[in-house]
């Protein structure tokens, strides 16, 4: 039985690209976390992804680790403090999360077995390639 792929939705395969733009670093502290542990928060008032532009939502969104986003919920960080990590985000970064945010991107499943296995399977050895 082969394995079952696992399936990415669109908003899951941006955010993770975003995470690596970030360097997986928490935006707070700055410590670096696998990006499954890195979350990602929206600053209040943040428009609806559906409707909203890439630069709108690039405004609104910050790369935090768990214990930074517990802080900025538990303590109530006001708006206009969370806009302000924003002024830290270096402008090639934020430019390159816009066009993440702005890309259509539509569902992918990525196979559980290893690279050369799938390109094994692609190009068996009677096209000559993976020979």
């Amino acid at each position: 039985m082969s394995p079952v792929p696992m399936k990415l939705r669109p908003g899951e395969l941006k955010e993770r690209r975003i995470k690596l733009e970030l360097g997986l670093r928490c935006e707070i502290c700055g410590d670096e976390f696998p990006h499954t542990i890195l979350e990602t928060h929206f600053i209040e008032g943040a428009p609806s992804p559906d409707c909203a532009s890439a630069e709108d939502l690039e405004a609104h969104i910050l790369v935090l680790c768990p214990f930074c986003h517990w802080d900025i919920h538990s303590l109530r960080v006001r708006e206009v403090e969370q806009r302000s990590i924003l002024l830290f985000r270096p402008k090639e970064v934020r430019k390159r999360i816009r066009r993440i945010l702005g890309e259509r991107v539509r569902s992918i499943s990525i196979p559980e077995k290893d690279l050369e296995e799938t390109v094994r399977d692609a190009f068996p050895p009677h096209w000559g390639w993976g020979t």
